[in-house]
């Protein structure tokens, strides 16, 4: 048992007494909402947590011929302690609890789908096997977050937005458009006004934001691993009475490690608890 594993270990021990302790002093209505079993409750929390660290700790891409959807990756989130990690990044070469008949039956889809010519197999064997990823947490990757789009390119993107809608509002503001158009078809006229809309709103409101959000995806924000993590914090707190930073981030190093060079500690997540807090009231005030 290594250090990490034996400071883990402890911290999920005093995690639970504190639950149990928590317990004591909630009302009788929280705690038939709860199960009404302490014991039950604090295993089950206790078990939760340490899920929820497993699952953290399984790192940055599978197979893109292994993805599947909302369903297969709530399996896959259910069970990582069955991903097989291999390498520096924690890339998944195996996830033999996602090949069931499901899965093999959309391998096989995919394969008559894609099968060309002779000569294209031929020419795709011959360049030997390639295996593409996709992220679970992508937008902590931001390649992956923009999905082949370059960020430099949002603010083209914007310009030729830019440039349909005024090409569109003058089309609109000819006697053609605003008389006979009208005339013949309000409907597709209401049409062109909402896409005139659209495009002024796209421009000035959604690409802004866009470039906004770019900026929060990365390896340095993490904004996936955060949620992750602040779900962990706030699940701790309710169980206990408070995030308890410091024994989460011992559970963190035993079960979801970051790297030997940066571990998990108590003050980032305190920081990243505080910044999701501001965000929450930003957003409420706004609202």
């Amino acid at each position: 048992m290594d250090a990490h594993e034996k400071e883990g270990r402890r911290a999920l021990k005093r995690l639970a007494d504190l639950a149990s302790a928590r317990w004591e002093t909630r009302t009788a209505s929280q705690r038939i909402e709860l199960g009404g079993d302490r014991t039950a409750f604090v295993d089950l929390f206790v078990k939760a947590v340490e899920q929820k660290a497993i699952w953290l700790g399984v790192s940055a891409k599978i197979p893109r011929e292994q993805r599947t959807l909302r369903e297969r990756r709530r399996r896959l989130r259910d069970n990582p302690i069955e991903g097989e990690l291999d390498g520096k990044k924690g890339v998944v070469r195996a996830l033999p609890h996602l090949e069931d008949d499901e899965v093999k039956e959309d391998k096989k889809d995919k394969k008559d789908e894609e099968n060309g010519s002779a000569a294209e197999r031929e020419k795709a064997a011959a360049s030997g096997p390639t295996t593409s990823y996709f992220f679970i947490r992508p937008l902590d990757d931001r390649e992956t977050a923009l999905d082949g789009f370059d960020e430099r390119d949002l603010p083209k993107l914007a310009k030729k937005i830019r440039t349909l809608r005024e090409a569109l509002s003058r089309l609109g503001a000819t006697p053609l458009m605003r008389r006979g158009f009208v005339m013949e078809s309000p409907e597709a006229a209401a049409v062109h006004a909402n896409v005139v809309a659209g495009l002024l709103s796209y421009e000035r409101e959604i690409l802004p934001l866009l470039l906004k959000l770019v900026a929060k995806t990365g390896e340095r924000q993490m904004p996936d691993t955060r949620r992750e993590v602040i779900a962990i914090l706030t699940r701790v707190k309710s169980a206990t009475g408070g995030p308890h930073f410091e024994l989460v981030a011992d559970i963190l190093n035993w079960r979801g490690p970051r790297s030997v060079n940066e571990p998990w500690n108590g003050q980032l997540l305190k920081h990243w608890m505080a910044e999701q807090r501001r965000s929450l009231n930003s957003s409420n005030k706004r609202t």
